[in-house]
Order: C-alpha cells, then structure tokens, then sequence
C-alpha cells in the first residue's frame, strides 16, 4: 500500500532476499552502541504500523517472528524515572506483545541471539541472562553463538500458525 503517493510501498518487511543480504551487510558497520529500547520501539513501532494496514481476517492469521541479535549489554543506560533499563526492556516487550490482543494477531514471538565476544562467557554472563530473560518474556527462545560461530536460524520455529477450525452452520440438504 502507498500511503504517501510516491509509488513505494510503505512496509518494514520484505521478502526479497536481495533487500535483506543489503540490509544485513549494513548490520555489521556502526559506531553506535546497543540502545536496547530504541531497537524495541522500532519492533513496536514496524508491528503495530503493519496491523494498522492489515485485514482482520489476515492479522488472525498472521504470525510475526522478531530476532534480537546483540553482542552486549545495552549501552544506551536510559532511566527516565521509570526503572531500570532491564525493568524498561521487560516493559517494551510487554507492549509488543499486547499488540497481539489488541489487533487479534495470529502469534508474536521474541527470540534473542547473542554473539559472544573474546573477552570470554564470564564478561558475557550478564549479557546473556538479559537476552535469555528477553526470550522468555517474549515467548521465544534464546541462542548463543561463539565468537567466529556461523549464525543459524535452526532453534526458531518458523513453521506456519496453525489455526483451529470449528463448524459454524451445518444446513442438512
């Protein structure tokens, strides 16, 4: 859908597999550090604005798998009077999922990868209770990858929603 009359469509998915080698090439330059809540407000923000434009009959069958990947604690150390920032991260995932209630969407699944530094599993330890945490919280699961580890996708279930049917009217001919 064109929203804004440029003749592009307005969406935060893709399923060309060009688009998302590019974005991926992307990932691996920053000078940036981890803001964790940033990154949680654009799933928010990219989920809800999907449901906005989407039929009621398709969000119950939709099913939107989102992948955290981090190589650390967040860095971003927002407090804004509401907690701290794993107590805020709990909160952001909180409303990503009500968008299921709200919208009536199908499933939404956190899953948390976390790429581990040189520095060794003891510096890491923190960071990986927090992702694994983020998992749960999100209804995911959690998976770590050594330093110089190919990054696989095989411990997320990304089979397709399965949907119960049930009979509404029987009219005997």
């Amino acid at each position: 859908e064109d929203l804004d009359g440029d003749g592009v469509r307005d969406t935060y998915f893709t399923r060309q597999p060009e688009l998302l080698e590019v974005a991926t090439e992307k990932l691996s330059i920053t000078d940036r550090t981890t803001n964790y809540l940033n990154a949680l407000d654009t799933v928010y923000l990219a989920l809800r604005t999907e449901a906005l434009r989407a039929t009621d009959e398709a969000l119950g069958r939709s099913r939107y798998v989102v992948i955290f990947l981090s190589d650390g604690l967040p860095s971003d150390g927002s407090n804004n009077n509401s907690g701290g920032v794993s107590e805020q991260i709990s909160l952001k995932i909180s409303e990503i999922l009500k968008l299921k209630q709200l919208f009536g969407v199908g499933e939404i699944n956190l899953h948390t990868l976390f790429l581990s530094t040189e520095e060794g599993l003891v510096l890491d330890q923190s960071a990986q209770e927090l992702l694994n945490n983020m998992a749960d919280l999100g209804q995911g699961s959690y998976r770590s990858f050594p330093s110089g580890e190919s990054l696989n996708f095989l411990h997320i279930e990304l089979t397709r929603l399965k949907r119960l049917y049930s009979l509404k009217t029987l009219v005997p001919v």
